[in-house]
């Protein structure tokens, strides 16, 4: 069984993590958004055209196994909330940190969003499905390994 696709959806100030994530674990994580963060918000001062941007998300949505979401206390998603939509319309599994207590709406209370106590909690949510489709176990680095970028990141 190949490595899943992975879509990250967050505030694009927490892309440094999901780099690191990616580049040490070996991670399959397919947001190009996360190499482009930081350029996006700089181009937006220009009156830069966002369409190609989005269709390149939505694609990667499309194409990914999982959708992961991470949001701290107190920020606002909003490209989140449209990869979130686009993930459901497309039977995509969602995993999520921090979005159970979201003021905005009822996508926290959804029954097809699998919430997680931890940021480590979503990856290993993804493992666990994974291994137990190919009969694997956990090995204590990959869970290392994620601890310390967690931690290293404030996540």
């Amino acid at each position: 069984m190949t490595k899943p696709n992975i879509y990250i959806a967050s505030k694009t100030q927490h892309a440094p993590a999901w780099q690191a994530i990616r580049d040490k674990t070996g991670l399959n994580i397919i947001s190009t958004w996360v190499d482009k963060a930081g350029v996006s918000e700089a181009k937006q001062q220009e009156g830069f055209d966002f369409h190609d941007l989005w269709t390149c998300n939505l694609n990667e949505v499309a194409n990914s196994d999982y959708l992961l979401v991470y949001r701290k206390p107190g920020e606002i998603l909003k490209g989140g909330m449209i990869e979130i939509g686009a993930a459901l319309a497309s039977n995509i599994p969602v995993v999520s940190y921090g979005l159970e207590d979201f003021e905005m709406g009822t996508i926290g209370k959804s029954r097809f969003i699998n919430h997680t106590s931890s940021v480590l909690g979503m990856f290993l949510f993804v493992q666990s499905v994974m291994l137990a489709a190919k009969g694997g176990r956990y090995t204590k680095s990959f869970s290392h390994n994620l601890e310390e970028i967690i931690k290293e990141y404030k996540l």
